[in-house]
């Protein structure tokens, strides 16, 4: 199942973030990936992490850590590219900016790591969270990419 994170580069803690429903968050202050496509990349960063998953109807105590619930393949896609429902992207969007902000260099990264996506990875630079909803709208965002969020 695809793995999805949030990084607050630089944070030196993690950012008091809402209670959430569709998305449950695990927050570390290490950046170890629950899955190791981009831990080169991250062992060279300091800052914050948030793991997302979903609850279980059966135990909502004890979420999921991995997501898929949340994402919808458009027609055209090829398979490695997906977008966010609209309920997901709203919650995404929010964990961005809070994320975001809690960065002294307003600097955040998503990244989605999954088994089978495609053998390639590839790291993105976008300048706004709004460049991440357009690619999301647009059903452009790619797994296993990690993307820079961060303005000029």
């Amino acid at each position: 199942m695809p793995t999805t994170e949030i990084i607050s580069v630089n944070a030196g803690y993690g950012p008091h973030t809402p209670k959430l429903e569709i998305y449950a968050q695990r927050c570390d202050s290490f950046l170890r990936s629950d899955r190791g496509l981009f831990q080169e990349t991250l062992d060279e960063l300091d800052g914050t992490m948030i793991h997302l998953g979903h609850y279980d109807n059966e135990n909502p105590n004890e979420p999921f850590w991995f997501c898929g619930h949340d994402l919808e393949y458009p027609i055209e896609s090829d398979g490695n590219h997906i977008r966010y429902d609209e309920r997901a992207l709203e919650e995404l969007t929010l964990l961005l900016q809070i994320m975001q902000d809690s960065s002294p260099c307003n600097h955040v990264i998503f990244l989605t790591d999954f088994q089978f996506g495609p053998e390639q990875s590839e790291i993105r630079h976008l300048r706004s969270i709004d460049d991440f909803i357009e690619l999301s709208k647009a059903g452009r965002i790619r797994f296993n990419t990690l993307y820079h969020i961060k303005p000029d």
